[in-house]
């Protein structure tokens, strides 16, 4: 099997697991620096790849350079080698190649950071009063804030986000078509819910209204619309998150997702479990939840005061009186003669 072969087997594979449009596009940019590789080494045939052209590759990505010609991150170099890798896992299973040869490789590590861009309770402030509420356009605007910070939405969820899925009454709306395709409920807090109120009886309309030559189906669903009538994009969220965050002076690396990191670290700093915090973010895996944790530490001592079994009764007196005190030296034991 030729290498763009299987290239585009694995592509397929992906788009039959319903990953993300962009998921599968990313795969295809790091799969053309493999592309590359194997050009360069004269590599035509997946068969013909044993295991020191992987370690190779890995020493290869390590040294290539990105944009500006700054070195590749280690996630970065990691994300690469972890996709061939699961390249040559599925051809071995689908019986393409006749052994593993990334069984006996090293296993990766990535780097762990913590999330970007997470708000202080200034910055959030601050945030949501930029929206003028007396136009239009602002009152939209501050709602998408609202919605954004209570539930903990992702840009792309916001924009699907149907009026069909909002359940005012229950304070609940459905996340149609998450990451990794997967759907779920999450709830509203109140004050989102009179923004969601006023913006869909007063404003919403009067936006529908202003479309012009444009097909009702793409519109007729969506919650939040452009001034022209049309549903939100991401490059719309984008902007207008863009031009508040620069205008209240706050720093470059608040973006629409510093929204969702900022709600999931106050939750945690209200003392919600681990695991409503996974349920409400969509994560698959709790590992990824857990990168939050490392933001609040002094709530683990808070939870830990309330919480610990020796925490919970009156501390007892204890003193110690070394006047009164008998030292007691153990005794050795004799070793019997032979």
């Amino acid at each position: 099997m030729k290498v763009n072969e299987a290239i585009d087997l694995y592509l397929q594979y992906d788009r039959e697991r319903s990953l993300a449009k962009t998921t599968v596009k990313l795969h295809r940019v790091l799969f053309k620096r493999f592309s590359r590789f194997c050009r360069l080494h004269k590599i035509d045939d997946v068969r013909n790849v044993i295991s020191k052209h992987l370690i190779d590759y890995a020493l290869w990505i390590k040294d290539q350079k990105g944009f500006g010609e700054h070195p590749l991150h280690q996630n970065y170099c990691n994300d690469h080698i972890g996709l061939i890798r699961r390249l040559f896992q599925l051809l071995f299973e689908r019986q393409y190649i006749l052994t593993d040869v990334t069984r006996k490789l090293p296993e990766l590590h990535n780097i762990k950071s913590n999330p970007r861009g997470v708000m202080t309770p200034d910055q959030i402030a601050a945030m949501l009063c930029q929206p003028n509420l007396t136009t239009p356009i602002g009152f939209r605007d501050r709602t998408i804030f609202e919605l954004l910070y209570a539930s903990a939405l992702r840009a792309g969820e916001l924009c699907r986000l149907s009026l069909y899925g909002l359940d005012l009454t229950g304070k609940t709306l459905r996340v149609v078509q998450g990451k990794g395709n997967k759907d779920r409920i999450v709830p509203i807090s109140k004050v989102a819910v009179r923004y969601l109120q006023e913006y869909l009886g007063k404003i919403r309309p009067s936006l529908e209204a202003q479309r012009k030559n444009w097909p009702t189906s793409l519109s007729a669903d969506a919650v939040f619309l452009t001034a022209k009538g049309r549903p939100f994009t991401l490059g719309t969220l984008y902007y207008i998150v863009r031009k508040y965050r620069d205008n209240a002076g706050l720093p470059p690396d608040i973006t629409t997702h510093s929204f969702r990191h900022t709600c999931a670290v106050e939750l945690l700093k209200g003392g919600a479990s681990i695991r409503h915090v996974q349920e409400l973010l969509g994560h698959s895996d709790i590992t990824t939840t857990q990168i939050y944790t490392r933001l609040v530490p002094t709530e683990l001592k808070r939870i830990h005061d309330k919480t610990a079994p020796s925490e919970r009764g009156q501390a007892p007196e204890i003193t110690f009186n070394p006047d009164k005190a008998k030292w007691i030296t153990p005794k050795r034991k004799r070793r019997r003669k032979k």
